[in-house]
């Protein structure tokens, strides 16, 4: 989910290319026409010096794909069917053919192959991106919980995150509950005065409430709405043009999106004090509400988990269960390693060493159970042997603390990837966990 950043181009393009069929035969046919327009016996332009027909549909292959360039073959082979016997006095040309669909099944297999390499390398980004996003998420609510309490520690000796942390285990009963709760707290917290927070479909255009302080508190052809739905990011009404300003009674627009297209819910603000209503104030609401929703979402995603992930804490299922899903759809694999250890002072130690040499990407996970402890290292979109280096590197370190007997009497340790589910349990050996 994101409150913001919304790539519009590529939206766009998304759009088009569903029309890839027609318009594949419609540049088809325009190269028809000028050709007609050029010799009239040769529309496809196969007897000149240069086959231009071979050249329109190894482009348009390479642009929408083998069934664009296929649509583009057959619609050449019609005029050769029928317009050259008929008007030029020429059989079908059977090695124009031939050429014209030997270039389209090749050049489609390589817009296929490049199109999974684009595939991969946009979902690793994507999730990289949405990592750095959480991260400075958390970073920023930390600060923002931390402000709060210096200025209300004797009153309110509580933060912000830890409220929060308490409103989303409401999320395991009921999901428009908790966001409700929260909401009410954000007003409390930043005295809004008048608000709402609403369900949204925009591919129906449809908006619910789950909660407002006042009945119709939205008009749905207020201006800054359709403002904030179209740009499909954070919309205060000083950032706006007169024309806005004076239609609209509403202060901001909150859009909270999904997969950077779709957005999920609408936080409105109508009014709140004049002294309080500032850009940094409004930047902390957006930022406190995506935290809370990305909270929300990983709590769903790990209470609907299709696969057994028991060996897990649970916010290392939702990271493990992101990557799962990429290597199921690009498969773009990551390496885990499980070590599996008999001693705590082992343990302990493996821990420490492991949280110092990970980098800020990687996800590491502790369970217990009974005298076995069970660490999980998850390496995104690392090869096997980036996970050899990792444990290569805690080794070193056991080696220089004199302990390496010790370690090799009480630990195993193995290599997955995440194709191994299935594996991982039978390598652990245990049905239920401290």
């Amino acid at each position: 989910m994101k409150y913001y950043d919304f790539d519009l181009g590529r939206f766009k393009l998304k759009n088009i290319r569903r029309y890839s069929s027609l318009e594949s035969f419609i540049i088809t046919l325009l190269f028809l026409g000028i050709g007609y327009w050029i010799d009239s016996k040769d529309p496809a332009l196969i007897n000149s010096k240069l086959n231009v027909s071979l050249i329109i549909v190894s482009f348009i292959t390479l642009f929408h794909g083998l069934m664009g360039g296929l649509i583009s073959v057959f619609t050449i082979s019609l005029i050769l069917y029928y317009w050259y016997p008929k008007f030029a006095g020429e059989a079908f040309n059977n090695e124009v053919f031939f050429q014209i669909s030997l270039f389209a099944l090749l050049l489609g297999e390589f817009h296929s192959a490049w199109q999974r390499r684009i595939g991969k390398k946009l979902a690793e980004a994507k999730y990289l991106r949405e990592k750095l996003d959480q991260l400075s998420t958390a970073f920023y609510s930390i600060k923002i919980s931390h402000d709060q309490l210096e200025k209300h520690y004797i009153l309110q000796p509580i933060t912000i995150r830890s409220s929060i942390g308490d409103i989303k285990q409401i999320s395991r009963e009921d999901k428009d509950k908790s966001i409700e709760v929260f909401v009410k707290y954000l007003a409390k917290t930043f005295t809004i005065v008048e608000y709402g927070i609403y369900n949204f479909d925009d591919r129906k255009d449809t908006m619910t409430t789950i909660f407002e302080t006042t009945k119709n508190l939205v008009d749905k052809n207020d201006l800054l709405l359709k403002e904030g739905m179209q740009k499909r990011c954070t919309i205060f009404v000083s950032d706006t043009s007169d024309k806005i300003k004076k239609q609209t009674n509403l202060l901001a627009i909150i859009p909270i999106i999904e997969e950077e297209i779709h957005i999920k819910q609408l936080f409105i603000i109508k009014d709140m004090p004049f002294m309080l209503f500032n850009k940094d104030i409004l930047i902390k609401i957006s930022i406190l509400i995506f935290y809370f929703f990305h909270l929300l979402d990983k709590e769903l995603t790990i209470k609907n988990l299709p696969i057994n992930l028991d060996f897990l804490q649970d916010i290392s299922k939702y990271e493990f269960y992101k990557l799962y899903k990429l290597y199921q759809k690009f498969q773009l694999n990551s390496s885990i390693i499980i070590f599996r250890i008999t001693d705590d002072y082992i343990y302990k130690k493996i821990s420490k060493l492991i949280s110092k040499s990970a980098r800020s990407l990687d996800v590491f996970s502790l369970k217990r159970y009974k005298q076995t402890f069970i660490i999980t290292v998850i390496l995104p979109f690392a090869q096997i042997p980036a996970a050899e280096g990792f444990t290569k590197r805690i080794l070193e370190e056991i080696e220089k603390e004199k302990i390496t007997k010790h370690f090799e009497k009480n630990t195993i340790y193995e290599y997955f990837t995440l194709a191994d589910v299935d594996e991982m349990q039978q390598f652990i050996g245990v049905d239920k966990y401290d």
